[in-house]
């Protein structure tokens, strides 16, 4: 289902829109809907969760578990690998 609003804009972001959406053939629609959930995804990102240790224990278990094996041992490979300026004539 979809819901119409009416939006005012500046004419000159009007004419940017209208101009956006001859070039990447995309409605205005599409272009403020991709634009809106960018934002709305931008804020996710912001938003901060609070666990308790046993929370997070529980989803780096998941992450671990999840993890396909050629992953977790060229991910154990990595840092297990010294770095390059430590291992040198000290």
């Amino acid at each position: 289902m979809s819901v119409a609003i009416s939006v005012r804009l500046p004419e000159f972001t009007a004419r940017r829109l209208e101009e956006l959406a001859k070039t990447s053939q995309l409605s205005k629609t599409d272009l403020i809907v991709q634009g809106l959930e960018s934002i709305f995804a931008s804020q996710l990102d912001r938003k901060i969760t609070y666990l308790t240790d046993s929370q997070f224990d529980e989803v780096l278990r998941y992450l671990d578990d999840s993890m396909h094996e050629e992953v977790k041992n060229r991910l154990s490979k990595t840092m297990n690998t010294p770095y390059p300026w430590n291992s040198g004539n000290e």
